[in-house]
């Protein structure tokens, strides 16, 4: 998910040169602090953006940093094809805004990058069960930052705040508070889950390793 949206922030710097936060957030469909997590996740990649302040500033690509994302070697190439693959596996509307944005890097690497990634997905296939309804819900709560509604036979429905997602030997699992209390749902056929439509702020420095690592050690 991440990853797609990676790629987008980056090709619409390279077609339009200059973007400010909130321009990049509109078209991202995100909030202008999940833009700055973003640039910072590049910086880490080693995708260095330059920033201008004022009223006409923005985020743009400079020159050297467009070559070196383009750089990408054919190992690199296959790992993001197999990700494709496996996004797509989990969640169909995961695949279609992968293989957008496999399609567009592709193009931007030449016939080499293609023809490895056609071999790669000629050479892996995911096939599982079809997952449960609430895993779609879910994943694209956690992606805008949405409150869902979570209903169960006999009991109260309980909004909760869509932090992430965690996979382990039971299946996926939905990281979640109320805004107070951090608790974890298996999502199965039987999860009963609406999105909302009222968005949240993550907790500062919210990592979802960490958070199951603390309701594991509340577990035992």
């Amino acid at each position: 998910m991440r990853v797609s949206r990676l790629l987008t922030l980056v090709g619409l710097l390279q077609a339009r040169g200059t973007m400010t936060a909130e321009q990049l957030a509109g078209e991202l469909g995100v909030s202008r602090r999940t833009v700055y997590r973003d640039v910072e996740v590049l910086a880490t990649a080693g995708v260095r953006l330059e920033a201008e302040h004022g009223p006409a500033g923005g985020y743009r690509i400079p020159r050297d940093t467009v070559r070196t994302l383009l750089a990408l070697t054919g190992p690199d190439v296959e790992a993001l094809t197999l990700a494709r693959i496996v996004a797509g596996s989990v969640e169909p509307a995961l695949d279609a805004g992968a293989e957008h944005a496999e399609a567009k890097l592709l193009a931007a690497l030449g016939p080499d990058a293609r023809a490895r990634a056609a071999r790669t997905r000629r050479r892996f296939l995911v096939r599982e069960t079809a997952p449960a309804p609430a895993l779609g819900i879910a994943m694209h709560a956690v992606r805008d930052q949405r409150w869902v509604r979570l209903s169960a036979p006999g009991e109260a429905a309980r909004e909760l705040r869509a932090l992430g997602m965690v996979h382990d030997d039971d299946g996926w699992h939905l990281v979640a508070d109320d805004g107070a209390r951090l608790c974890a749902l298996l999502l199965d056929d039987s999860t009963d889950l609406v999105a909302l439509d009222a968005r949240f702020e993550p907790p500062a420095g919210f990592d979802v390793a960490l958070a199951w690592a603390q309701l594991a050690r509340i577990a035992t």
